[in-house]
């Protein structure tokens, strides 16, 4: 949490919608695509800024602004819209300011036991009596979630950069989407770990809304489970057990498998359409969410097919390359720049510290690292190669990438994705 300049358009747009002046911005997260700051009013009164381009999604603050609308009176702890505004094309979304910590060390189990009871509360919600705006007409469940899959296929297709392990998921999607013909439901999107505020008791607020659109409610307990493994939850599929009992609808295997397929892909396609590389602080941070993001959807995949999830690759016992030059520069950034900066700089020299650990370790394996899957791409989308034939020689290249990022990773190397598809999830 710094103190940051505050863009002066935005504070106009802070200061016109309240009426009062912002003493003091604080930027709080500056996200993957959206800008969250905490304004502090001339007073003691606390403000939320959301303030975003997208990344070729259309709207999403708009979204998030009509989820806020939606909820208002329905007695979920979400903030309240005091303004929106996208008309210039950089969406900004001012909320109230709800106490409470995003941070789960040290938190009680029930404040997840609470989450997952919010969750179904959510989605027990009537849509049809929601002011939905931007999120459209409520209809049936199926035709929603393929309305989410062609926008996520079409968003990766506008690329023009093809990608073998997004082609398997996309042809399994697009054969087993459920045959649902119940009402859609409000879904967060992203719901789960970083997302929502407690006070060690209980939810306090559910926030980043960016993502809601109307469908199929194991759509947010798919996100639930992904958003573990970021935050190293464990006992998901407990908490899923939870939320069938308080939902009162079962967690139908078929179902539960296609969503933790459907959840993983979203993130690759948004990680896919973004820039793959761009220099600022964060970019240790993209890179490792790309890549764990696409083990998810290799781990979901493989349960969708029944399939066990594939080991991690290993090269400890393959002879490596020296890399004295890495090290050099390594040693240079820890020992000469990292004491003497501060602040934005010092987050900087760590970034790159942690990517050049990241290149060492590519070079030193590099001999051993299988060749991209030939021609694979094209076989898939031609229907040469069946998603049962394309995955494992996927998966075994994808576990590679995995490698070479493995000393910078922290205990999130080894972090799976809780699978939830099992009968044991049934209410």
């Amino acid at each position: 949490m710094t103190a940051d300049p505050m863009p002066a358009a935005d504070r106009r747009f802070v200061e016109g919608a309240v009426g009062n002046s912002v003493a003091e911005a604080t930027l709080v997260s500056g996200g993957n695509r959206h800008g969250t700051w905490v304004l502090r009013l001339d007073g003691e009164d606390r403000v939320v800024l959301r303030r975003g381009t997208g990344d070729g999604d259309p709207r999403p603050l708009q979204r998030e602004a009509a989820a806020y609308c939606a909820l208002d009176g329905t007695g979920l702890p979400v903030p309240s819209l005091l303004a929106a505004d996208h008309a210039d094309g950089q969406d900004r979304v001012l909320v109230s300011h709800l106490s409470g910590s995003p941070d789960l060390t040290g938190a009680p189990q029930v404040v997840l036991e609470d989450l997952v009871d919010v969750m179904a509360r959510l989605h027990a919600v009537d849509v049809a009596g929601l002011a939905l705006d931007v999120l459209g007409r409520p209809g049936r469940r199926r035709g929603h979630v393929q309305s989410t899959l062609a926008g996520l296929v079409a968003r990766y297709r506008a690329t023009g950069r093809r990608d073998a392990l997004i082609e398997c998921a996309v042809a399994w999607a697009s054969a087993h989407v459920p045959e649902d013909d119940r009402q859609a439901v409000l879904v967060h999107g992203d719901m789960g770990p970083g997302n929502f505020l407690h006070d060690g008791a209980r939810v306090t607020g559910v926030v980043d809304w960016e993502l809601a659109h109307l469908g199929d409610p194991l759509a947010d307990l798919a996100a639930f489970a992904m958003r573990c493994v970021h935050g190293r939850i464990d006992g998901v599929a407990d908490l899923a057990v939870r939320y069938a009992a308080a939902a009162g609808e079962p967690v139908e295997p078929e179902r539960m498998a296609f969503h933790q397929v459907l959840a993983a892909l979203r993130i690759v396609v948004m990680r896919h359409v973004e820039p793959l590389v761009v220099a600022d602080q964060r970019v240790t941070a993209r890179l490792i969410s790309r890549v764990l993001h696409r083990r998810m959807l290799v781990d979901a995949l493989h349960q969708a097919l029944g399939w066990p999830v594939p080991p991690a690759a290993e090269a400890a016992d393959a002879p490596v390359r020296p890399t004295p030059l890495h090290q050099a520069v390594i040693e240079l950034l820890r020992r000469e720049v990292l004491p003497v900066v501060h602040d934005d700089a010092a987050t900087s020299t760590a970034s790159a510290i942690r990517l050049v650990t990241h290149l060492e370790q590519l070079e030193r394996t590099a001999d051993h690292r299988p060749p991209p899957p030939a021609d694979l791409v094209q076989r898939i989308s031609d229907g040469e190669a069946t998603v049962e034939q394309a995955l494992p020689e996927v998966a075994a290249h994808e576990a590679w990438d995995l490698l070479g990022l493995r000393p910078i990773m922290g205990r999130l190397a080894d972090r799976r994705l809780a699978l939830l598809a099992g009968s044991e999830v049934m209410a």
